[in-house]
């Protein structure tokens, strides 16, 4: 098989595996609604923590970080390791944030994205989580910890991978597109109003993931 066609396949295989957005699928066949139309309206694990619980926000986390481990494999088999787990996790990761099947209207990655360095590296996946992880301990903001995740993705990359500048490049486009997608988490954090883990809104004001 011609290697752009392998690449094409691995893309396209990718995007809409990430565009089966667990956290819609299972506020459809549970509750017969749509998770997009409470909290902070989108669809990802943390409006799924605060609208469903904890037992559906686990739910949506394993499902999402699968299928961002399967769409990375799939390319990985396809086109070569690392390379092809960038381009599988990537093309997941678009697809979750703008589904095919929803209408564009999708969550903001950050399970897929965690999900996505994984694949690449378990040791920047590692740094990325540990700084998750902190913040999530000290603020209990989860966007806030999802906006630092996204600076240590680029600075993990060049802990582990300093001269080869098209693993950083890669680090740090997709760790700005996160912070990009968080981009009103960060107006209300800056005007203190974004909602701790645990607190629930009936409005779009929270964070989402």
């Amino acid at each position: 098989m011609p290697f752009g066609l392998r690449l094409l396949i691995a893309a396209v295989a990718g995007y809409l595996l990430g565009s089966l957005n667990w956290s819609i699928i299972l506020s459809h066949l549970i509750y017969k609604s749509d998770i997009r139309r409470f909290g902070s309206g989108n669809a990802g694990m943390t409006n799924t923590l605060r609208t469903y619980g904890k037992s559906k926000a686990a739910l949506v986390f394993v499902l999402d970080a699968l299928k961002t481990v399967a769409a990375a494999l799939l390319a990985e088999w396809l086109i070569g390791p690392q390379y092809g787990a960038m381009l599988g996790g990537t093309t997941a990761l678009l697809g979750h944030v703008y589904p095919l099947y929803y209408h564009f209207k999708g969550g903001k990655g950050v399970v897929c994205g965690i999900s996505l360095i994984f694949m690449i590296d378990w040791r920047m996946a590692a740094v990325v989580v540990g700084v998750f992880v902190v913040v999530i301990a000290l603020k209990r903001i989860m966007s806030l910890a999802s906006i630092c995740g996204a600076v240590a993705f680029p600075v993990s990359a060049l802990i582990f991978y300093f001269g080869q500048w098209d693993v950083f490049a890669y680090a740090a486009v997709m760790g700005g597109f996160v912070i990009w997608l968080h981009r009103d988490n960060i107006k209300r954090l800056m005007a203190g109003t974004e909602l701790p883990i645990g607190s629930k809104k009936k409005s779009g004001k929270g964070s989402a993931t």
